[in-house]
């Protein structure tokens, strides 16, 4: 699981964790425990009164509020991790899996790898295709012999149908007599897939995956902007999240992942970790729970705060 003193890491896929739930809290499941997780329900059957007051924020608030794109920094990790056999001029492979469920953002960091690496790109064909590819698709392909060939997406090189998997098998064939360096990028349950029908993994190294995101990683990426207009109290009591800090202070913040001053404890810990528990430690599925559980009443829309509603 990703540590705190960076927030993006590559790692064997074998080596996955997700991030545990609070200590603190017992752990439900289900869509019914999720919602009452974000929104409490009092004893009359009704929102709780503070709640209740609180609204989804403004499209403007948001684009403040929220962090920025994380794309380029993961695929800077990935090339940490993938630059020692790339610079090998006789690896055990030429081919290197890195795969991920959906919203850890297979296709674009690996897209932008291979762009950073000045790679051959093969994007995948139109749908249509698949069920008719020809025997001499790959001919017209341009795919090249020079340099490092990248498939960002190779779950769409196929369809889960009797007449769907031709031009993978034919992929396969091609990346076993290939002679030059391949990475390709795909979705871990298709990665699975295609394991047990084409048993693609046979001429892989072993795959890459994006380590999940602890509590801790989550709190670094989502610090709200250092100056911002904005900062973040829980909903129960209406604690500071994050602590009122400097640009320079916010800036190391987001680099370590946790305070400068380890016992100065931010309130609201179990915020995080509750994400990440529930996200499985997936970027964009945490993202997107954050975004949901972050709102504000008509007093904090005119000072400019918002609440974590969780």
């Amino acid at each position: 699981m990703n540590s705190t003193s960076t927030l993006w890491n590559y790692a064997l896929a074998s080596r996955y964790e997700t991030p545990a739930h609070p200590a603190t809290e017992k752990v439900k499941t289900g869509l019914s425990a999720l919602w009452k997780r974000f929104w409490p329900i009092n004893s009359q059957g009704s929102a709780d009164e503070e709640d209740s007051e609180c609204r989804p924020l403004s499209e403007m608030a948001l684009a403040e509020i929220m962090p920025e794109s994380h794309w380029d920094a993961a695929a800077n990790a990935l090339t940490v991790q993938l630059n020692p056999w790339v610079r090998e001029k006789t690896p055990d492979s030429f081919m290197q899996a890195v795969i991920g469920p959906p919203g850890s953002g297979v296709s674009e960091v690996v897209t932008r790898w291979g762009n950073q690496a000045s790679a051959r790109l093969l994007l995948p064909p139109d749908p249509a295709r698949l069920f008719d590819p020809g025997s001499d698709y790959w001919q017209g392909a341009e795919l090249g012999t020079e340099g490092i060939l990248v498939i960002p997406e190779l779950e769409r090189f196929y369809l889960r149908h009797s007449d769907g998997f031709d031009l993978i098998r034919q992929l396969v064939e091609l990346l076993w007599t290939s002679p030059r360096k391949i990475v390709v990028g795909c979705d871990s349950w298709a990665w699975a897939y295609l394991c047990n029908t084409v048993k693609i993994d046979a001429a892989f190294r072993m795959p890459m995956a994006l380590e999940s995101l602890s509590g801790d990683a989550l709190r670094a990426w989502f610090r709200p902007r250092p100056r911002g207009r904005y900062f973040v109290r829980t909903a129960g009591n209406g604690e500071l999240i994050y602590p009122i800090e400097s640009a320079e202070d916010a800036a190391r913040n987001v680099k370590d992942g946790t305070p400068e001053n380890q016992e100065q404890q931010y309130k609201g810990a179990d915020v995080f970790q509750r994400i990440a528990a529930m996200s499985r430690g997936i970027p964009e599925v945490a993202l997107a729970l954050w975004r949901e559980c972050l709102c504000e009443g008509e007093a904090e829309a005119n000072r400019h705060e918002s609440r974590a509603a969780l």
